[in-house]
């Protein structure tokens, strides 16, 4: 009987160690760390060979242009000073290049 109390007790705790895991900090790692079943695992890498396939159908000055933008995080001025054009040239460029990529 003793023994069955400890357990009790102790499945108490793990509950509420359990739960106050739930409802602190610890929540958004617990959702990031979710497995990805297979299935998800190869859609996601074949999504990404498609895109990696689209964007290697773009000109090299778009191709540079999307590389600055959406993965350095330049903006289209910081763009524009490093191609030595103008901003709307760049932004141009960039809505050619996404219309393409949409197409693929």
């Amino acid at each position: 009987m003793r023994n069955e109390k400890k357990k009790n007790q102790q499945n108490e705790f793990d509950r509420h160690i359990e739960h106050s895991e739930i409802y602190e900090d610890k929540l958004p790692l617990r959702v990031m760390d979710k497995p990805i079943s297979l299935e998800d695992e190869f859609a996601n890498k074949q999504i990404n060979k498609e895109l990696k396939d689209a964007i290697n159908s773009l000109s090299e000055l778009q191709k540079r242009i999307i590389q600055m933008y959406y993965f350095e995080n330049k903006t289209l001025r910081e763009i524009s000073e490093i191609e030595g054009c103008a901003i709307m040239s760049v932004k141009d460029s960039l809505n050619s290049a996404i219309h393409k990529l949409e197409k693929n």
